[in-house]
C-alpha cells in the first residue's frame, strides 16, 4: 500500500510513497482512478494497477489540473483517455466502461469539450461520438 507525499509535486505528475518505493507517475500514464474503501486504485496505460493507501478524496486534490474529472464519487477519469461518451456511460482507452453520475453529466461534458477544444456548436454531437 502506498501513501501520498505532502511535498510539492512536479507539474503533470502524481507522486506518492509506500514503505519502500517512491512512485512518480506522469498524468498521461494514468487512465483512471477508482475508490476502494480507504484506498485508491490507479489504473495505468502500460502497467498493472497500483494501490495507493489514501482515499480518492485525498488523491483527487492532486488532479485538479483540468485533465482529470471526477465523474462519480468512486471514479476519476483522465479526459484524454475518453474514447466515447453516450447515455451517461464513458468508454475509456483500456475498454473500461464507467457511469457518469446524473449530477455530473453537464459539467463533465463541458470539461471534456474544453480539453478537446471542441467549439460550442459541436458540443451536442460530442455526446455521441468522441475522438
Amino acid at each position: 500500500m502506498a501513501s501520498i507525499t505532502h511535498s510539492p509535486n512536479p507539474v503533470g505528475f502524481f507522486t506518492f510513497n509506500d514503505k519502500t518505493t517512491r512512485y512518480v507517475l506522469a498524468h498521461n500514464s494514468i487512465i483512471w482512478l477508482e475508490a476502494a474503501r480507504i484506498y485508491t486504485i490507479i489504473h495505468l496505460k502500460e502497467k498493472s494497477p497500483i494501490v495507493c493507501s489514501q482515499n480518492i478524496g485525498d488523491v483527487a486534490v492532486q488532479f485538479l489540473n483540468g485533465e482529470f474529472y471526477r465523474i462519480h464519487r468512486s471514479h476519476i477519469v483522465n479526459l484524454n483517455e475518453v474514447v466515447l461518451f453516450e447515455n451517461r456511460v464513458v468508454l475509456l482507452s483500456d475498454d473500461t466502461t464507467l457511469t457518469v453520475a446524473h449530477r455530473e453529466v453537464s459539467d463533465f461534458l463541458k470539461a471534456y469539450c474544453e480539453i478537446k477544444n471542441m467549439p460550442l456548436r459541436r458540443r451536442a454531437k460530442a455526446v455521441r461520438r468522441v475522438g
